[in-house]
């Protein structure tokens, strides 16, 4: 029986995780203007992930940035994107806008998806969303073409009724 225990309850091996990889809420809100502002000084790169093993930004220094995507980046105040930093991260994963932070004016550092970041679950969902409004607009348009086809059926019926009252009248 203790044997049985002890092969039960073997120690688990610690969890090894990506050291290189910060996970968001380590650079969320709270130490925004510090992190930004100490990637602008140091001139060095985070990679950020929702979990600890995958990347899915980039924040680095807006030397180490690609040189192409500085012309595309939407310059945003720390303390704007730290207000608004759901919607920052969201913009920046599912749409790929890359943002330049600010500090007095000044750029400081560039927070864009990493380039290897592909979430299918979530183009999956936008291509199902799309589709079910591609079929909802197809079918508002049957409907506005069968009700318009229904509303000229009455009118040639009404005018058809017109035409006979008028010649029982007239004749």
């Amino acid at each position: 029986m203790e044997r049985h225990k002890e092969f039960c309850h073997a120690p688990r091996r610690p969890h090894r995780r990506n050291e290189a990889v910060v996970e968001l809420p380590n650079v969320a809100r709270r130490d925004l203007l510090l992190t930004v502002n100490r990637m602008a000084i140091e001139r060095v790169q985070k990679l950020i992930g929702t979990s600890a093993s995958t990347p899915t930004y980039i924040l680095c220094s807006t030397s180490l940035a690609p040189a192409e995507l500085l012309p595309t980046c939407v310059k945003i105040s720390c303390d704007r994107a730290r207000k608004k930093w759901s919607n920052v991260r969201a913009l920046a994963r599912l749409h790929g806008v890359p943002f330049i932070f600010t500090i007095d004016g000044e750029d400081a550092a560039v927070f864009y998806r990493h380039p290897d970041y592909r979430d299918d679950m979530v183009r999956s969902w936008l291509e199902e969303y799309h589709k079910k409004v591609r079929m909802a607009q197809i079918e508002r348009e049957q409907h506005t073409t069968t009700d318009s086809t229904m509303v000229q059926r009455v009118a040639e019926l009404e005018r058809r009724v017109i035409a006979l009252e008028e010649g029982r009248h007239n004749g």
